[in-house]
Formats: structure tokens, C-alpha cells, sequence
């Protein structure tokens, strides 16, 4: 699997670009539900593709 990011590393990346897509250089409240939801979700994508390492 050497120079192949796995599944889960692709989507953690895709995550974290959508989110910051989405909310850089905006006016959302960062303590909004909206960011905060989008957020959420790029940590438990990124925890995946850490424990994905691991395996």
C-alpha cells in the first residue's frame, strides 16, 4: 500500500475540505449547530483514518 492513501484517509481529506470550503472566510458563528456538526464530523474522519494507520 506504499503511495496509496487508504478509504478512510480519503474521506477524512474530503471532510476537511468540505468543511473548509464551507465555512472559511464565511460569517457562520463557529459555535453555530451547523459548524459545530461539520466539525464533528472532520475529527471522527480523521480518528478513522488514525486508526486505519494502525491496523
Amino acid at each position: 500500500m506504499f503511495g496509496r492513501k487508504s478509504p478512510e484517509a480519503v474521506a477524512a481529506k474530503n471532510a476537511r475540505s468540505e468543511h473548509n470550503d464551507r465555512f472559511n472566510n464565511s460569517s457562520t458563528d463557529p459555535d453555530s449547530e451547523e459548524f459545530l456538526a461539520s466539525h464533528d464530523r472532520v475529527v471522527a474522519a480523521e480518528a478513522d483514518a488514525k486508526a486505519a494507520r494502525r491496523r
